[in-house]
């Protein structure tokens, strides 16, 4: 699997952030790295690893995305993540928090699906990357912003992609 090229991400309070307010977790099924994006956004999660450990505490209403692949814009989501039962607030699930990843990742390849990358990025859509290619490998949390980092394996029946390798990744098949 390789780790999708991103623009690293400095957050503008990170110097005066508390410990408590920058986090770090990785995700995996069945003790194998990587939580397949596509099975989240269908909402078949089977064999997540720890599904229902709490990752964020009941006061977090709503979150922010990042998502800051190479070549691309900057593209945030923000994503309400609080659950509520009989009226009390509870923690946020390692399983919601992987399905809303995996919500925000599609309207990103929704929204660039037909623009190509500045440099060398990864082309995403029709004849490039899909999100049944993605997986949800680690998240950063700084404060409320979360930044997840993705990982690319091509189905093999994805016969648009070519297996060559470039120094970004892989780009589509030419006819």
């Amino acid at each position: 699997m390789q780790v999708l090229a991103a623009t690293p991400y400095q957050h503008p309070r990170r110097s005066a952030m508390k410990a408590s307010e920058e986090e770090h977790w990785t995700f995996s099924c069945r003790g194998t790295l990587g939580a397949s994006l596509a099975d989240a956004y269908d909402g078949v999660l089977q064999g997540l690893d720890r599904p229902d450990d709490a990752l964020f505490p009941a006061d977090f209403v709503k979150v922010s995305f990042l998502l800051q692949f190479l070549g691309y814009p900057p593209f945030r989501r923000a994503k309400s993540v609080q659950r509520v039962k009989r009226g009390a607030a509870l923690p946020t699930l390692r399983s919601r928090v992987v399905e809303c990843v995996a919500e925000a990742v599609a309207l990103f390849i929704e929204q660039f699906a037909y623009v190509r990358p500045q440099g060398a990025g990864m082309v995403f859509g029709a004849g490039g990357v899909s999100l049944r290619d993605l997986y949800l490998l680690e998240l950063h949390r700084y404060g409320r912003t979360l930044v997840p980092v993705i990982g690319f394996m091509p189905c093999a029946d994805d016969s648009e992609l070519s297996w060559q390798e470039t120094h970004s990744g892989y780009v589509p098949a030419l006819p």
